[in-house]
């Protein structure tokens, strides 16, 4: 904790929505919270001061004097210095340039937040800043990096696989290994129940051993838990805008399967369906049953995926071919299923204007993913007397 004597001269300099100033070290206890950083000086002048960076998330005044500054230290706040005007560009193709004045002394970080904190265009957290098709350390400085006035900065948010949830419906009781990798393009960001990961060059992959009843409850032996399915997330690496696209490689097969790429997943009018929001909750519905998705299932996933979908007027998504899917995430299950499906959603938001890129797009019935994900035998998923597998999850993309 620091303490801040009331009649030694001082003087705090912080970095408040992202500027530099001073503060009144009487005001400081009630708004520290708020600022990112903050210098306690011995003097009232920070230019003649001996200061220290401060690190507690407590700061209280003290009465009486101090014989000594515990904070001092051989560091000066960062000197005021004239802004720089840059422009800051959304990935979307008809994003305008936001200008706006950073602190080239103040990490990206920083003047990104304070540039959210006024325009609701840039989003506050999980985004990626990319300069010239690099992706910028937001712990870095303009000045560090020697930006120059009126460059242009691309943001982007982190693409995350969403809640990917497991099932599993035995005919009995049944002690089960789950064992799940992802390809060197993603690595787990939340797991529940927890579990190690364990990394194998540039993979991930993590082990579940459950004890599972006929009605899909299962106890994990590690934790003791009883949930009602597995949860998965991850991050998608990060590609810079310059990332060429995955191509189809030469094949004399005329139904050769890419393995799915997370890294550059896409949508377009020949592949996807095109809705607009108020048609999309029915028409998942549907796909969805005749994918074989019992009612708890169709529920989670509409419930979970509509509020993001809601901010768009229209969405295009498709499904995947679940065996490009496994591709890319590897299931392997302990005893060996009767019947796994791994359902999986790209969507993307598609506004008004937009609408001309996908005046090609043709109207696909609920009940046509069922080919395209490669489930044909639907009456399977609810055959009580099969050890079943069912899994579902998501990827906003970039349309």
């Amino acid at each position: 904790m620091f303490r801040i004597p009331e009649q030694q001269p001082l003087s705090i300099q912080a970095i408040f929505d992202g500027e530099l100033a001073e503060i009144d070290p009487r005001l400081f206890p009630f708004i520290h919270d708020t600022v990112d950083k903050y210098w306690i000086c011995d003097t009232l002048s920070a230019e003649e001061a001996s200061c220290g960076i401060a690190s507690s998330n407590t700061v209280s005044v003290a009465s009486g004097s101090a014989t000594s500054s515990p904070w001092a230290m051989a560091t000066r706040p960062p000197p005021r210095r004239e802004g720089m005007n840059l422009y800051f560009k959304s990935h979307r193709r008809d994003a305008k340039a936001i200008a706006f004045n950073v602190n080239p002394d103040l990490p990206f970080s920083t003047n990104f937040r304070a540039l959210a904190s006024r325009n609701q265009d840039a989003p506050m957290m999980h985004y990626r800043l990319i300069r010239n098709g690099e992706i910028i350390d937001t712990e870095e400085t303009p000045q560090s990096l020697g930006v120059k006035k009126g460059e242009t900065i691309i943001f982007r948010p982190d693409a995350t696989v969403r809640k990917p949830v497991i099932y599993l419906f035995p005919p009995h009781d049944l002690e089960v290994s789950v064992q799940l990798a992802l390809s060197d393009e993603w690595r787990f960001s939340t797991l529940y129940p927890m579990a190690p990961i364990k990394t194998i060059g540039n993979t991930q992959q993590i082990k579940w051993k459950v004890f599972v009843h006929p009605d899909g409850i299962m106890r994990d032996k590690h934790s003791g838990v009883d949930v009602a399915y597995l949860f998965w997330e991850a991050n998608v690496k990060v590609y810079t805008m310059d990332t060429p696209p995955v191509s189809r490689p030469a094949s004399p097969f005329q139904n050769h399967k890419l393995p799915f790429s997370p890294r550059v997943a896409t949508l377009g009018p020949s592949d996807s369906v095109l809705l607009q929001i108020e048609s999309v909750a029915a028409y998942l519905d549907q796909a969805l049953l005749a994918l074989g998705l019992h009612t708890e299932a169709r529920t989670s996933f509409i419930t979970y995926w509509l509020p993001d979908m809601q901010r768009h007027k229209n969405i295009a998504l498709r499904f995947l071919d679940q065996d490009s899917y496994s591709a890319a995430a590897p299931l392997e299950i302990t005893p060996t299923p009767d019947v796994i499906s791994r359902i999986f959603m790209l969507f993307c938001g598609v506004e008004d204007e937009e609408l001309q890129v996908w005046e090609n797009a043709t109207y696909k019935a609920p009940h046509a993913w069922n080919e395209v994900v490669g489930i044909l035998d639907v009456d399977s998923l609810s055959n009580a007397q099969l050890f079943r597998v069912l899994e579902w999850g998501g990827l906003e993309v970039v349309c």
